[in-house]
């Protein structure tokens, strides 16, 4: 029989450096953006759009000319109410006329009221003069209005081709249109000279060993509250004037533009998206709901792109999404990125 030995086996071991690290897990989500500095430029006034001078992704500056309005019915309705200031500023010109003459009379000799009724109505007639001269040119402006937007109206159609023979009378009724204008605005200031210079005539008659009787002060209370009224109208119609040119709120690039040549105005503007962040609003799924917390970083990838911008969880909703319950329930979430180049759109 053979011989057999035994030995006990070597036992073998493995050391390793033992280190510590951090486990993470990563969510891939995706959500809608909207921009945090985004500005919608509209005009102030309503009216036709003669022009739009940016387009879809253009960039542009604070103060830059976004778009224009035709100025002819504003500068129209602002010498409008210039005339209406003039004419209540005679009044109260008038009846303050009226007054005096009602007070001075008491005490003033027959010749004296004689030489002032004289002087009234001397005055009262070129107030009247200048009055006439006023709306004859007011009426001159109305006529070369409405033959201007006659005329101009092949030029300013955004569909029409208008032909050399359209933009020049169009130009020509432009140029009338301003030279009455002009006339207007001088008739204006002709009659607000006229009534400021106390040329109204008294509203009673000035007779010898009569009582003079002048406007009330309640009348005249009720003259001047006209008169805040007619330069308040003025003031918002150089407003509305001023208003005719649409400039850029802020610095960014052309999101969107429903402004239409040859449209009007009202509803329509420029949407301009500014630079600095956006918001990513993200649903996030309840089995994960308390892996996420507000203050942790995250990374945001734009559509098409590979490139990631850096942002952060700035709120998480404590309920649930309306429309979702259960095992199924979602968490609106809202990521905040930095996105100095504005590679993300809103939607």
């Amino acid at each position: 029989m053979a011989g057999t030995s035994s030995r006990p086996a070597t036992d073998r071991y493995v050391t390793a450096t033992v280190s510590k690290g951090s486990v993470t897990e990563t969510l891939a989500l995706s959500g809608t953006v909207t921009r945090t500095n985004t500005a919608d430029a509209r005009f102030g006034t309503s009216g036709t759009v003669t022009s739009v001078k940016v387009a879809v992704g253009q960039k542009v500056k604070a103060g830059q000319v976004l778009a224009t309005l035709d100025k002819a019915p504003l500068s129209v309705a602002l010498l409008q109410a210039k005339a209406g200031l003039a004419r209540a500023q005679a009044t109260l010109s008038a009846d303050l006329d009226s007054q005096t003459a009602a007070e001075a009379a008491a005490a003033k000799a027959k010749a004296a009221a004689a030489k002032a009724k004289a002087a009234a109505a001397k005055a009262a007639a070129a107030s009247q003069a200048a009055m006439k001269s006023m709306q004859t040119a007011m009426a001159a402006v109305q006529q070369a209005l409405a033959a201007q937007q006659k005329a101009c109206a092949p030029v300013l159609s955004p569909t029409a081709t208008p032909t050399p023979a359209d933009l020049a009378a169009c130009t020509a009724t432009m140029q009338a249109l301003a030279g009455a204008q002009a006339k207007a605005t001088a008739a204006i200031g002709a009659a607000m000279g006229a009534s400021a210079g106390g040329g109204a005539a008294p509203t009673s008659s000035v007779t010898a060993g009569a009582t003079v009787k002048g406007a009330s002060n309640a009348q005249i209370a009720t003259d001047r509250a006209n008169v805040l009224a007619a330069r308040q109208k003025v003031d918002s119609a150089e407003d509305d004037l001023a208003a005719a040119t649409l400039r850029c709120p802020v610095d960014g690039v052309v999101g969107t533009v429903t402004l239409v040549k040859g449209a009007s105005s009202s509803g329509r503007a420029i949407t301009v998206v500014g630079s600095g962040k956006a918001d990513l609003s993200i649903e996030v799924p309840l089995s994960v709901r308390p892996l996420v917390a507000v203050g942790q970083a995250a990374t945001v990838t734009p559509p098409g792109s590979t490139d990631e911008l850096t942002a952060k969880v700035t709120r998480v909703s404590m309920l649930a999404t309306s429309g979702t319950s259960g095992s199924t329930a979602t968490y609106t979430t809202t990521l905040r990125a930095a996105d100095p180049a504005q590679v993300l759109r809103t939607g």
